[in-house]
């Protein structure tokens, strides 16, 4: 009933910014209220195990795919693009909190890609990953998801932000590129063989 509602507000409102940015607010809002239900009312069983598993590896992919055009542009907009990934990716108040001063390329990269105790980084989302497909029963066919997922895993820790330190116009980003282009292809293979 409530997407019916939306989906009718998108239509009306499609020339109407105004009209179509308080659409989307209410697509938001109705998604985030199914995510809760989910959350909280779902037994733990196979579906929402597969639930947050499809989860994971689109938010994940949704990582790999946001940030590295970001490191791709001009460097006079890797700050503008890299407040746009903590933006995408909810991180806005965690960097702000851990980092009053001014933005930090290395430091925005390091919160979205591989801080295990921020929920929308890459490696929290794979970590989660790993625990549920090692989860599952052992003849579901999934025998190699959990080692590529681990593979996944290793390549973020051992990725050290040292590798990506400098001025934003002088930033060596071929690593972060490299790791990001290597993990979304995982993830989309995992993907592929779910």
């Amino acid at each position: 009933h409530l997407l019916d509602e939306v989906r009718r507000s998108l239509v009306a409102g499609a020339r109407d910014m105004d009209h179509l940015l308080d659409a989307l607010d209410d697509l938001v809002r109705v998604i985030a209220a199914f995510a809760g239900l989910a959350s909280e009312n779902m037994t733990r069983g196979a579906g929402w195990r597969f639930l947050d598993i499809g989860r994971r590896i689109e938010r994940g992919i949704a990582i790999t795919h946001t940030l590295a055009p970001v490191l791709k542009g001009p460097a006079a907009q890797l700050e503008v693009g890299l407040r746009l990934s903590l933006e995408l990716c909810d991180s806005t108040i965690t960097y702000r909190t851990r980092y009053p001063t001014e933005l930090n390329p290395a430091r925005a990269i390091d919160l979205v890609v591989a801080d295990s105790s921020n929920p929308r980084a890459l490696l929290f989302q794979l970590v989660r990953l790993r625990e549920f497909m090692e989860a599952l029963p052992p003849a579901s066919g999934f025998e190699g998801a959990p080692g590529l997922v681990t593979r996944a895993i290793a390549d973020v820790m051992n990725f050290s932000i040292d590798n990506v330190e400098g001025t934003p116009d002088a930033m060596p980003l071929v690593p972060v590129l490299a790791l990001l282009d290597r993990v979304g292809g995982e993830l989309m293979t995992l993907s592929e063989l779910i």
